[in-house]
């Protein structure tokens, strides 16, 4: 539960509110926003970056900022692999053309970001059977990447039993991620992206029920 010593969503959440009515009018379950901000910032819900512009995870391979941890990425080489910043500005230009990786703190562009990345992701979802299904994939494709999303129905398509179209029981259970930790890794990649899903929908989502009703 919250309490008075646990950072809260209130300053951003209008915010929230704000920006998705303002980029995805037909979009009205924001508390699987809210819960996924605090899934994506929140280390626990007592830490000074939990719902805060300026939360960061960086290692020497990646680093990932603000609300939705739009990320980048290096291989071993140095070489960047990805920079999915980079990607939106492209995209959305007259959106994020404010936002840098030099100054990438600012939480309206943070937001704003967020909910580009998140509404794009979730129409690239097709044919998912119901609106809780569609949901589900999108956040495993914000979490895994679009690719690794459709790698996962493809190989429920090819399983016996298995309906592409629905989340649980059927595309939850598929996947070429791996399932067991990969070195310096305490949890496996399927078992982080399965997590993330699942945290969002049934662990964190409860706390932001009234966002629904902006």
């Amino acid at each position: 539960d919250w309490s008075s010593d646990v950072c809260s969503s209130d300053l951003y959440s209008p915010l929230l509110v704000s920006e998705s009515k303002r980029l995805w009018p037909s979009y009205t379950h924001l508390s699987l926003s809210g819960a996924q901000i605090e899934q994506e910032t929140c280390p626990s819900l007592k830490s000074s970056m939990c719902w805060s512009p300026t939360a960061q995870l960086k290692t020497p391979f990646e680093q990932g900022v603000g609300f939705g941890q739009t990320t980048r990425a290096w291989g071993k080489d140095g070489r960047l692999r990805f920079d999915a910043m980079a990607e939106l500005k492209l995209k959305y230009p007259k959106e994020l053309g404010a936002i840098s990786w030099d100054d990438w703190k600012d939480p309206t562009m943070q937001m704003r970001m967020y909910v580009l990345k998140m509404k794009e992701t979730c129409d690239g979802v097709k044919g998912a059977k119901t609106q809780s299904d569609m949901f589900a994939m999108c956040l495993s494709a914000y979490n895994g990447g679009a690719g690794g999303l459709r790698s996962d129905r493809f190989i429920c398509s090819a399983t016996k039993g298995c309906d592409p179209g629905v989340w649980y029981g059927n595309v939850a259970l598929t996947s070429n991620k791996a399932r067991k930790p990969l070195p310096g890794y305490k949890v496996a990649s399927f078992d982080i992206n399965r997590g993330y899903v699942d945290n969002v929908f049934f662990v964190r989502r409860p706390r932001y029920l009234s966002l629904d009703a902006s």
